[in-house]
C-alpha cells in the first residue's frame, strides 16, 4: 500500500514522546519493511508486560481541539472538528506538530486511488461507499474552507479526516464518556487477525498496551484494529487502506428487490393490498436489504424472503396476508410473518424471484468470480491495491453465487416434487 518507508521525522517524534513520558518497552524498535513501518521485538517479550503507554495528556480528544479558541467558536464537532485541529498542528512550534509531521503523508484507502484503480472495485458496496465519501468530504470542505480552511486545499482536508478514520481509539477517560481520541505511538501498531498485543485501555493517567501471548524476537508487534470483533476487508481498506487475503470476517452487500418485477402493476389486480401488506412491515415496492455475507451467513434475512412471498402472491392470499400482519397482537404478527418466510422457501414463483434479483446483482460487475478466482490463483494483479479490490468483490460474487445455486436448487427441489 501507499506507506512509504522514508522516516525522518522519526528522531524527532521519538524524543518528543520521551520527553512528554510516552514510553515504549525497551524490549520493542520501530522497523520498517516494504509493507511500511510498525514495531517489532528485538527481546522476547511476556504476556502481560506493558508494551507501549502514552499520558492521557497527550491524546487529541475532541476536548483538546475545543482548547483552540477559534475551534470553540465554531460549532465543529466529532471528525471535522479533530480534521481541523490536525491541520493547523502542522505548523512548527504547534504542541503535538512532532506528531503530526511523523503521520503518513499519504494514505492506500479508496479515497485516495486514481479513478483507473477504483473502476476495479467495480460494483461492490466499498465502491459506492467511496463515491459518497467522497462527496461528503467535498461537501464539508466547502462549508468551511471560507472560515476554516483558507489555508488548505481539498486534498489537505481529506488527508487529515483520513488520518482521523484510520487512526481513531475509543478511550475511556475516567470522569467522562467514551470519545474518540488520536494516540501518539500507539497508532503505529500494525494490525493482525490474530494479535500478539491487546486492545489497549487506560490504567491511571495513562493508555497502555500490554502483551496478549509471548511475543519472540524478530517478531512485529500487533494490535486488533476494530473494537467490535475483527473487521472484513472492505472496512479495513475502507478506512485504513490494506487487506487480508485469509480474512472471513463478516460483512454485507444491499440486495435490492421490486415487487413490480415479480407482477407488473398494470397486470397485478392487488396491487394496492399488496402494497399496503408491505406497509405493514415497513416495506415499500421497491427495498433495498442489507445482506450478511461470510462463514456465518448461510441464508437471505427473513424480510427478504417476507418481502418475496408478499411479491408473489395472487388472489385473495394477499388479502389474507395484509389482515394478518395488521394484527396488533405482537405473537400472531410473529407466526404471519414466519408463515410467509416458509412459504418464500417453498414456493417456486418467490425464489425464481429471488434468483432473478441475484442474478441481476451478479450482472452488474463487470467480470465473473471464475475470472476474479483466476487472477487471484494466478497473482495477475499490479500492487497490493488492486489484490485488494480482487479480495473485496469477490468475496460479494461468492455469497451471491453461493446463494444463487441454493435457490435455484431449491426450485428444481420443487419440480422434481411436483414430478
Amino acid at each position: 500500500m501507499a506507506s512509504p518507508c522514508a522516516q525522518p521525522q522519526l528522531p524527532h517524534f521519538t524524543a518528543w514522546l520521551r520527553e512528554s513520558g510516552a514510553h515504549l518497552s525497551p524490549k520493542l524498535e520501530f522497523f520498517c519493511s516494504a509493507a511500511g513501518r510498525g514495531i517489532r521485538a528485538v527481546e522476547p517479550l511476556d504476556a502481560g508486560e506493558v508494551a507501549a503507554s502514552v499520558p492521557l495528556k497527550l491524546l487529541v480528544t475532541t476536548d483538546r481541539a475545543l482548547a483552540d479558541e477559534e475551534l470553540r467558536a465554531s460549532t465543529l464537532r466529532g471528525t471535522n472538528l479533530m480534521a481541523l485541529f490536525l491541520l493547523r498542528q502542522r505548523a512548527p512550534g504547534q504542541p503535538w506538530y512532532p506528531y503530526v509531521d511523523a503521520l503518513p503523508r499519504t494514505l492506500g484507502t479508496p479515497i485516495f486511488w486514481s479513478n483507473e484503480l477504483r473502476a476495479e472495485l467495480q460494483s461492490t458496496e466499498l465502491a459506492s461507499l467511496t463515491r459518497a465519501r467522497e462527496a461528503a468530504v467535498a461537501k464539508h470542505y466547502d462549508a468551511l474552507s471560507a472560515n476554516f480552511l483558507a489555508a488548505s486545499s481539498l486534498d489537505d482536508f481529506k488527508w487529515a479526516l483520513s488520518i482521523v478514520w484510520s487512526r481513531g481509539h475509543t478511550v475511556d477517560i475516567p470522569g467522562g464518556d467514551g470519545q474518540g481520541a488520536l494516540i501518539p505511538l500507539i497508532d503505529m501498531f500494525n494490525h493482525h487477525l490474530e494479535p500478539a498485543v491487546r486492545a489497549g485501555s487506560v490504567e491511571g493517567e495513562a493508555f497502555v498496551l500490554r502483551v496478549g501471548r509471548r511475543l519472540e524476537r524478530g517478531h512485529e508487534a500487533t494490535v486488533p484494529y476494530g473494537a467490535h470483533g475483527p473487521l472484513p476487508n472492505s472496512r479495513l481498506l475502507m478506512e485504513y487502506g490494506f487487506c487480508e487475503r485469509s480474512n472471513s470476517a463478516e460483512d454485507y452487500l444491499t440486495l435490492h428487490l421490486n415487487a413490480s418485477r415479480a407482477i407488473a402493476p398494470h397486470e397485478d389486480p392487488h396491487r394496492w393490498l399488496r402494497a399496503g401488506a408491505l406497509s405493514q412491515l415497513a416495506l415499500s415496492p421497491q427495498e433495498n436489504f442489507a445482506v450478511r455475507i461470510g462463514l456465518q451467513a448461510t441464508t437471505l434475512p427473513p424480510i427478504a424472503l417476507a418481502f418475496a412471498r408478499l411479491s408473489t402472491l395472487k388472489e385473495k392470499q394477499v388479502l389474507e396476508e395484509a389482515i394478518g400482519v395488521a394484527s396488533a397482537d405482537p405473537q400472531l404478527r410473529s407466526h404471519w410473518l414466519s408463515r410467509l418466510v416458509r412459504g418464500a422457501l417453498e414456493d417456486e414463483a418467490s425464489l425464481r424471484f429471488l434468483a432473478e434479483a441475484l442474478r441481476w446483482k451478479l450482472r452488474n460487475y463487470t467480470t465473473s468470480a471464475e475470472h476474479d478466482e483466476l487472477l487471484l490463483h494466478r497473482k495477475v494483479f499490479s500492487g497490493e491495491e488492486m489484490e485488494c479490490a480482487l479480495l473485496v468483490r469477490l468475496a460479494e460474487k461468492r455469497a451471491i453465487g453461493r446463494w444463487l445455486s441454493e435457490t435455484q436448487a431449491s426450485v428444481s427441489g420443487l419440480q422434481h416434487e411436483e414430478l
